[in-house]
Protein backbone atom coordinates (compact mmCIF):
# COMPACT_ATOMS: atom_id res chain seq x y z
CA UNK A 1 0.00 0.00 0.00
CA UNK A 2 1.70 3.70 -0.91
CA UNK A 3 1.53 6.30 1.81
CA UNK A 4 0.42 9.53 1.09
CA UNK A 5 1.35 12.00 3.77
CA UNK A 6 -0.47 15.11 5.00
CA UNK A 7 0.43 17.39 7.73
CA UNK A 8 -1.49 15.53 9.96
CA UNK A 9 -1.32 11.35 9.61
CA UNK A 10 0.23 8.94 6.40
CA UNK A 11 -3.15 7.98 4.61
CA UNK A 12 -2.64 4.81 3.05
CA UNK A 13 -4.00 3.94 -0.28
CA UNK A 14 -4.26 0.10 -1.48
CA UNK A 15 -1.65 -0.73 -4.27
CA UNK A 16 -4.33 -1.75 -6.84
CA UNK A 17 -7.93 0.22 -7.26
CA UNK A 18 -10.94 -0.67 -9.37
CA UNK A 19 -14.28 1.30 -10.10
CA UNK A 20 -16.95 0.78 -7.89
CA UNK A 21 -19.50 2.48 -9.11
CA UNK A 22 -20.36 3.23 -12.56
CA UNK A 23 -18.88 2.12 -16.08
CA UNK A 24 -16.23 4.47 -16.16
CA UNK A 25 -13.95 6.75 -14.22
CA UNK A 26 -11.54 9.33 -15.72
CA UNK A 27 -9.01 11.27 -14.47
CA UNK A 28 -7.19 13.44 -17.23
CA UNK A 29 -8.38 17.00 -16.65
CA UNK A 30 -5.31 19.36 -15.10
CA UNK A 31 -1.72 19.40 -14.52
CA UNK A 32 -2.14 17.32 -10.87
CA UNK A 33 -4.78 14.70 -12.86
CA UNK A 34 -3.18 10.67 -12.65
CA UNK A 35 -3.93 10.60 -16.63
CA UNK A 36 -5.82 7.01 -15.65
CA UNK A 37 -8.75 6.00 -17.15
CA UNK A 38 -10.97 2.85 -15.36
CA UNK A 39 -13.77 1.36 -17.32
CA UNK A 40 -15.75 -1.39 -15.45
CA UNK A 41 -17.57 -2.89 -18.63
CA UNK A 42 -16.61 -5.95 -20.77
CA UNK A 43 -18.13 -4.77 -23.71
CA UNK A 44 -17.69 -1.12 -25.26
CA UNK A 45 -19.88 0.51 -28.14
CA UNK A 46 -17.59 0.74 -31.09
CA UNK A 47 -20.01 2.81 -33.05
CA UNK A 48 -21.38 2.96 -37.04
CA UNK A 49 -20.56 6.23 -38.18
CA UNK A 50 -16.73 5.48 -39.25
CA UNK A 51 -17.28 2.51 -40.85
CA UNK A 52 -19.78 1.73 -44.09
CA UNK A 53 -22.51 -1.24 -43.89
CA UNK A 54 -21.59 -4.26 -45.98
CA UNK A 55 -24.78 -3.41 -48.19
CA UNK A 56 -22.88 0.20 -48.80
CA UNK A 57 -19.43 -1.44 -49.54
CA UNK A 58 -21.43 -3.21 -52.59
CA UNK A 59 -23.27 -0.57 -53.18
CA UNK A 60 -20.06 1.29 -53.95
CA UNK A 61 -18.80 -1.85 -55.93
CA UNK A 62 -21.65 -1.89 -58.36
CA UNK A 63 -21.38 2.47 -58.79
CA UNK A 64 -17.65 2.50 -59.61
CA UNK A 65 -16.42 -0.74 -60.02
CA UNK A 66 -14.00 -0.53 -57.37
CA UNK A 67 -13.54 -1.92 -54.10
CA UNK A 68 -13.78 0.79 -51.57
CA UNK A 69 -10.83 1.10 -49.19
CA UNK A 70 -12.47 0.62 -46.42
CA UNK A 71 -10.99 -0.35 -42.47
CA UNK A 72 -11.74 -3.61 -40.98
CA UNK A 73 -15.68 -3.37 -39.15
CA UNK A 74 -14.78 -5.16 -35.20
CA UNK A 75 -17.46 -7.95 -35.30
CA UNK A 76 -19.28 -7.86 -32.39
CA UNK A 77 -21.39 -10.92 -30.90
CA UNK A 78 -24.14 -10.89 -33.51
CA UNK A 79 -21.56 -10.65 -36.32
CA UNK A 80 -22.89 -7.77 -36.91
CA UNK A 81 -26.14 -8.81 -38.03
CA UNK A 82 -28.52 -7.34 -35.04
CA UNK A 83 -29.31 -3.93 -35.71
CA UNK A 84 -30.85 -3.42 -32.73
CA UNK A 85 -27.48 -4.47 -30.90
CA UNK A 86 -24.66 -4.00 -33.08
CA UNK A 87 -21.54 -2.10 -32.13
CA UNK A 88 -20.57 -3.61 -29.35
CA UNK A 89 -17.46 -5.05 -29.21
CA UNK A 90 -15.33 -6.97 -26.05
CA UNK A 91 -13.27 -4.62 -24.64
CA UNK A 92 -9.23 -4.68 -24.92
CA UNK A 93 -8.21 -4.52 -21.79
CA UNK A 94 -5.18 -2.61 -22.39
CA UNK A 95 -7.05 0.31 -24.10
CA UNK A 96 -9.81 -0.33 -20.78
CA UNK A 97 -7.82 -1.25 -18.51
CA UNK A 98 -10.33 -2.21 -15.52
CA UNK A 99 -7.43 -1.62 -12.55
CA UNK A 100 -4.53 0.70 -11.85
CA UNK A 101 -1.40 0.47 -9.90
CA UNK A 102 -1.02 3.65 -7.66
CA UNK A 103 2.67 2.73 -7.73
CA UNK A 104 3.42 4.48 -10.98
CA UNK A 105 1.93 7.62 -9.84
CA UNK A 106 3.39 10.12 -8.59
CA UNK A 107 1.79 11.18 -4.91
CA UNK A 108 1.18 14.71 -6.34
CA UNK A 109 -1.03 13.51 -8.83
CA UNK A 110 -3.07 10.92 -6.63
CA UNK A 111 -5.35 13.97 -5.16
CA UNK A 112 -8.43 12.86 -7.29
CA UNK A 113 -7.64 9.27 -6.79
CA UNK A 114 -7.36 9.37 -2.85
CA UNK A 115 -10.87 11.74 -3.17
CA UNK A 116 -12.66 8.91 -5.17
CA UNK A 117 -11.70 6.21 -2.80
CA UNK A 118 -12.26 7.60 0.52
CA UNK A 119 -16.21 7.96 -0.86
CA UNK A 120 -15.86 4.44 -2.01
CA UNK A 121 -15.93 5.10 -6.03
CA UNK A 122 -12.91 2.99 -5.98
CA UNK A 123 -12.16 0.17 -4.25
CA UNK A 124 -9.19 -1.85 -3.58
CA UNK A 125 -8.75 -4.46 -6.58
CA UNK A 126 -7.05 -7.81 -7.31
CA UNK A 127 -5.45 -7.52 -10.61
CA UNK A 128 -5.78 -12.02 -10.53
CA UNK A 129 -9.61 -11.58 -9.57
CA UNK A 130 -11.13 -8.91 -12.35
CA UNK A 131 -14.66 -8.64 -11.18
CA UNK A 132 -17.68 -10.71 -12.65
CA UNK A 133 -20.52 -8.85 -14.25
CA UNK A 134 -23.57 -10.06 -13.44
CA UNK A 135 -26.83 -9.28 -15.53
CA UNK A 136 -28.96 -7.01 -14.17
CA UNK A 137 -32.17 -8.62 -12.37
CA UNK A 138 -34.62 -5.96 -12.91
CA UNK A 139 -35.69 -4.49 -16.81
CA UNK A 140 -34.26 -1.15 -15.99
CA UNK A 141 -33.19 0.09 -19.39
CA UNK A 142 -31.80 4.41 -19.35
CA UNK A 143 -30.86 4.03 -22.87
CA UNK A 144 -31.57 2.43 -26.19
CA UNK A 145 -29.89 2.86 -29.80
CA UNK A 146 -32.41 5.24 -32.07
CA UNK A 147 -32.38 4.31 -36.06
CA UNK A 148 -29.45 6.29 -36.59
CA UNK A 149 -27.30 4.32 -34.13
CA UNK A 150 -27.32 7.00 -31.68
CA UNK A 151 -27.41 5.75 -27.77
CA UNK A 152 -30.03 7.96 -26.15
CA UNK A 153 -32.06 8.17 -22.89
CA UNK A 154 -35.24 6.41 -22.84
CA UNK A 155 -35.40 6.59 -18.76
CA UNK A 156 -38.26 7.65 -16.54
CA UNK A 157 -37.24 10.67 -16.18
CA UNK A 158 -36.01 12.68 -18.89
CA UNK A 159 -35.99 15.99 -17.67
CA UNK A 160 -33.70 15.26 -14.69
CA UNK A 161 -31.49 13.58 -17.82
CA UNK A 162 -31.45 17.04 -19.79
CA UNK A 163 -30.41 19.03 -16.78
CA UNK A 164 -27.28 16.78 -15.79
CA UNK A 165 -25.95 17.12 -19.45
CA UNK A 166 -26.88 20.61 -20.62
CA UNK A 167 -26.32 22.58 -16.82
CA UNK A 168 -23.10 23.33 -15.52
CA UNK A 169 -22.47 23.32 -12.00
CA UNK A 170 -22.97 26.69 -10.84
CA UNK A 171 -26.61 26.75 -12.86
CA UNK A 172 -27.01 23.22 -11.51
CA UNK A 173 -26.72 24.71 -8.06
CA UNK A 174 -29.70 27.39 -8.88
CA UNK A 175 -31.71 24.82 -10.23
CA UNK A 176 -31.91 22.43 -7.17
CA UNK A 177 -31.99 25.06 -4.82
CA UNK A 178 -35.54 25.76 -6.67
CA UNK A 179 -36.82 22.99 -5.80
CA UNK A 180 -40.75 23.40 -3.77
CA UNK A 181 -41.38 21.09 -0.89
CA UNK A 182 -43.78 18.72 -2.18
CA UNK A 183 -43.54 14.57 -3.58
CA UNK A 184 -42.96 15.66 -7.38
CA UNK A 185 -40.25 17.65 -5.87
CA UNK A 186 -38.70 15.41 -3.61
CA UNK A 187 -39.25 12.30 -6.59
CA UNK A 188 -37.41 14.54 -8.74
CA UNK A 189 -34.01 15.26 -6.88
CA UNK A 190 -34.02 11.44 -5.99
CA UNK A 191 -33.93 10.47 -9.77
CA UNK A 192 -31.17 13.25 -10.35
CA UNK A 193 -29.32 11.97 -7.23
CA UNK A 194 -29.25 8.22 -8.75
CA UNK A 195 -28.66 9.47 -12.08
CA UNK A 196 -25.62 11.40 -11.52
CA UNK A 197 -24.48 8.68 -9.05
CA UNK A 198 -24.65 7.08 -12.40
CA UNK A 199 -22.70 9.41 -14.83
CA UNK A 200 -25.20 10.29 -16.82
CA UNK A 201 -23.29 13.75 -17.14
CA UNK A 202 -21.48 15.77 -19.40
CA UNK A 203 -18.27 14.15 -17.28
CA UNK A 204 -19.53 10.80 -17.61
CA UNK A 205 -18.98 10.06 -14.21
CA UNK A 206 -20.21 10.57 -10.77
CA UNK A 207 -19.26 14.61 -9.31
CA UNK A 208 -18.88 14.28 -5.37
CA UNK A 209 -20.11 18.26 -5.27
CA UNK A 210 -23.63 17.25 -7.34
CA UNK A 211 -24.25 14.19 -5.21
CA UNK A 212 -23.66 16.57 -1.88
CA UNK A 213 -25.84 19.34 -3.25
CA UNK A 214 -28.50 17.04 -3.73
CA UNK A 215 -28.59 15.32 -0.62
CA UNK A 216 -28.19 18.68 0.93
CA UNK A 217 -31.46 19.59 -0.50
CA UNK A 218 -33.00 16.48 -0.01
CA UNK A 219 -32.73 16.74 3.63
CA UNK A 220 -35.27 19.28 3.82
CA UNK A 221 -37.69 16.69 2.74
CA UNK A 222 -37.16 14.73 5.58
CA UNK A 223 -34.42 12.29 6.81
CA UNK A 224 -34.52 8.95 4.67
CA UNK A 225 -34.73 9.10 0.89
CA UNK A 226 -36.87 6.05 -1.30
CA UNK A 227 -35.01 3.85 -2.82
CA UNK A 228 -34.78 4.15 -7.03
CA UNK A 229 -37.58 3.48 -8.81
CA UNK A 230 -37.74 1.01 -11.57
CA UNK A 231 -38.52 1.71 -15.05
CA UNK A 232 -42.12 0.72 -16.44
CA UNK A 233 -42.29 -1.43 -19.66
Amino acid sequence: MAGVKSKETTFKLPRYLRLNRGSMWFDIEGETSSGIKLYAVDTVFVGRGSYPSDKQVEDIKKRTGAIPDVPEVPRDKFSNQNFVDYGYVAADKNKFPWYVDTQTIPNKKLSRIILAFKHGILVEADPKAPPQQSEPTSQVKDFKNNNKGERVFIGQNKEMYKKLQALAFDDLRSFVQSFPKNDDAKNNLIDLFHYEQKGYNRLERPRIEVLDLIKSKLKEFGPTMSAIRVNED
